[in-house]
């Protein structure tokens, strides 16, 4: 496998396993994207699998928020291999854009995507530990 893919298997695309990301989930927050993140029994398959969203309330054209979205997949592409590949849990996570600038760089949203993917490593050792 490619190392910096996003192969439709690594994307979170089932609704109850989404609602279940949304109620039970564990948040961390990186200006500007917020985290949401559950950690579940060991499945077959990929480990990470993941959903990227930007509000429609906040980006009212599409343009918009597919662009964010685009740059949100391209930043996680390059630094996922940080995340655990444990072999005692799965991890859902999903990924929300939360600032209100429609021209954001690539720049700012890789700096938080690192920087919430930091938090997220810190929680995770925490809540396994």
């Amino acid at each position: 496998m490619k190392l910096f893919s996003l192969p439709k298997n690594e994307r979170l695309t089932h609704d109850g396993l989404i609602n279940k990301l949304f109620k039970e989930g564990t948040s961390v927050s990186s200006n500007p994207i917020r985290i949401i993140y559950r950690t579940v029994e060991p499945l077959p398959g990929p480990r990470v699998r993941i959903m990227v969203t930007v509000p429609r309330k906040k980006f009212k054209k599409a343009v918009v928020r597919n662009r964010i979205k685009r740059l949100m997949r391209e930043a996680y592409r390059h630094h996922k291999q940080v995340l655990p590949d444990s072999s005692t849990f799965n991890l859902y996570i999903a990924f929300i854009y939360v600032g209100d600038k429609e021209d954001v760089t690539f720049d700012e949203i890789e700096k938080a995507m690192t920087g919430g993917q930091s938090k997220l490593l810190k929680q995770l050792r925490i809540d396994n530990h």
